[in-house]
């Protein structure tokens, strides 16, 4: 964790301003938004796939499913950069309350995520979803954690490719 300067303030403004409850989700999303582009501006991608979280659950909740699959490849790709370069990402992640998560935390989100992706696509591009799928599986494996591997296993044998 390193020092908040002035030029942090923005992100925890708009990332606390997006957690308000009386707002209407169109200015929590705005808000959401800003605070994503600048966590991108700051080459923090922790904080990055945090307001893309915050943007899901908010596409979820509402039912944007355009927005929702959207924004969980965008998680994917920022996953991804975070699990190639960890180091890069740690000293890049700016906080003032909370610790990071471990490099198999972040593997584990991965893999959730490609599930969560392929659940969207699977019916509009089976190929790419059993893609997705495998490579969610070999993470499973590689933590042998059998209840996610056994319902991979399961769509996967849904997919006819």
């Amino acid at each position: 964790m390193r020092k908040i300067g002035i030029e942090d303030f923005p992100g925890i403004i708009f990332s606390n301003l997006m957690k308000m409850p009386f707002l209407k989700p169109q200015v929590k999303e705005f808000y959401a938004q800003r605070a994503l582009e600048y966590a991108q501006e700051q080459g923090d991608t922790i904080h990055v796939l945090a307001r893309l979280v915050d943007l899901e659950k908010m596409y979820k909740k509402n039912k944007d499913t355009r927005k929702y699959a959207r924004v969980l490849f965008q998680q994917e790709k920022a996953l991804i950069s975070i699990c190639n370069d960890f180091k890069r990402a740690k000293r890049n992640y700016k906080t003032y309350s909370r610790g990071r998560s471990q490099l198999k935390q972040y593997e584990m989100e991965l893999a959730k995520t490609r599930v969560d992706i392929a659940k969207v696509i699977i019916k509009s591009n089976p190929k790419q979803a059993k893609i997705i799928l495998e490579k969610a599986k070999t993470t499973f494996e590689r933590e042998e954690r059998q209840k996610e591997v056994d319902f991979v296993n399961l769509m996967l044998s849904g997919i006819n490719v």
